[in-house]
């Protein structure tokens, strides 16, 4: 599942917006915290939860801070199920 996000608040940051995506979906960021280390315009990190029934389910967060303020991109979740993969995309969205 692919879902684009374009979101706007120009007082946010990239890893804001990562810690705000990873805290409502209960998900944990693998991406070495010296990889997200420094601001930039752009970031990438990958998150992984697993359900109570022992489900996996990995998330790739691809986002950009655009000159007016907007944070655009993309988040693509993988999972062996669907069920988990639209329960996650609906807390992102």
């Amino acid at each position: 599942m692919k879902i684009m996000i374009n979101f706007f608040n120009s007082g946010a940051t990239l890893r804001q917006y990562l810690d705000y995506i990873a805290k409502a979906t209960n998900m944990k960021c693998l991406t070495p915290e010296s990889a997200l280390a420094g601001d930039c315009e752009f970031l990438s990190a990958n998150l992984y939860a697993k359900s109570n029934f022992g489900e996996d389910a990995l998330a790739n967060l691809s986002i950009e801070k655009l000159p007016d303020g907007r944070i655009s991109g993309f988040v693509r979740i993988r999972s062996k199920t669907q069920g988990l993969a639209l329960s996650l995309g609906e807390k992102i969205t």
